[in-house]
């Protein structure tokens, strides 16, 4: 894990982690996940515990990819590695980041109310590497990282806009509801590019071919 991300407001050098947990890579956690690349660059992003061969190699077009957990890969002992974890005790601070620093996020769509996936896969197993919440609300991956960023460059959480719960219209007449708290960003909730317009139609075909199939759809695979 040499490869560091400088953040370019305070040059902080970090390496982003995401444990993959969720049982498929759905259209949803890829925008996610995408967003993710984007803001931190491909090669400061190492995605992990990716076990199926095809969405390994979907994933690589975003970021490095490993098909073992963090847990069981060999780690320096001259980094700081944090976990975010909305069960972990005390909250990130601009202290916490090192020169040398990585940060694992759990890579989970989020559930209302948290089962606390997080502490289980990663926290439990890892004790003594750092874990840290991001205050008391539960983000999306992409908002996840957004937040640390914006602490490592020197922002205390409680100085960081948050929405609480984002309304999203996909028709005239109907409305998703995201319980979930998203940073603000000039003002606006920040969303995944792409999410808006997968809400609206793509969520709905997925849906079905769940019902229908009792599976649910990949990214990495032929869609129906």
């Amino acid at each position: 894990m040499e490869h560091m991300f400088s953040n370019n407001r305070r040059m902080r050098r970090i390496y982003f982690i995401i444990e993959h947990l969720e049982p498929v890579l759905g259209k949803w956690i890829w925008l996610e996940y995408r967003h993710v690349s984007s803001m931190v660059g491909r090669q400061n992003l190492l995605f992990t515990n990716v076990r199926k061969r095809n969405e390994a190699s979907k994933l690589k077009e975003i970021g490095n990819v490993a098909r073992k957990s963090i847990v069981d890969l060999p780690r320096s002992e001259n980094e700081t590695i944090i976990i975010l974890d909305p069960l972990a005790t005390n909250s990130l601070s601009p202290g916490d980041f090192s020169d040398n620093a990585s940060l694992i996020v759990g890579g989970i769509l989020g559930d209302h109310p948290p089962r606390g996936r997080t502490k289980l896969a990663l926290t439990d197993r890892i004790p003594h590497w750092l874990s840290r919440n991001l205050g008391p609300h539960q983000f999306s991956v992409d908002g996840a990282v957004h937040i640390a960023l914006e602490v490592s460059s020197g922002k205390s959480i409680a100085d960081i806009p948050v929405e609480i719960g984002v309304e999203v219209k996909v028709s005239k007449r109907q409305s998703s509801f995201l319980p979930f708290a998203y940073p603000l960003v000039r003002g606006r909730p920040l969303l995944a590019p792409g999410l808006t317009g997968y809400l609206r139609k793509g969520v709905f075909k997925d849906e079905e071919i769940l019902f229908r199939t009792g599976r649910a759809q990949s990214v990495a695979q032929k869609r129906s």
